[in-house]
């Protein structure tokens, strides 16, 4: 097929757009459900940071494609090929973290493991 697009394309794209910002959408979910205190701030914002990516990737299908909150989302998050957008949450949620009483350790190695493979897919296609 000429116009067929490369698997591993289409598996990076889905990768960046819908699993990565789920993934640590749950993640930040479980921190602010059981962190302590001062933990569950930085997992709140990225909780919301990647909640607002998750919904600029699903708003077309879900018919809010033409919606303001929409329109602004995107623009935030068009910035350098998305990245931004799954970047800077992660950065805040490696924030929570850092905290010394943070329950669930867990939840940090697996954060770790895919901000890692988000930067190695990143490094490799950019």
């Amino acid at each position: 097929m000429l116009f067929q697009p490369d698997p591993v394309l289409v598996n990076v794209l889905y990768f960046k757009t819908y699993a990565y910002p789920l993934l640590l959408a749950l993640l930040a979910a479980a921190r602010v459900v059981v962190g302590p205190g001062l933990a569950r701030w930085p997992a709140l914002i990225a909780l919301a940071l990647a909640s607002g990516a998750l919904f600029t990737a699903l708003a077309p299908a879900l018919g809010q494609g033409d919606s303001a909150l929409y329109r602004q989302l995107a623009r935030i998050t068009a910035g350098a090929g998305s990245l931004t957008a799954l970047i800077v949450p992660s950065v805040i949620f490696l924030i929570s973290s850092l905290i010394p009483r943070a329950r669930w350790r867990w939840l940090d190695w697996t954060h770790l493991g895919l901000f890692v493979s988000l930067l190695g897919i990143w490094h490799w296609f950019g």
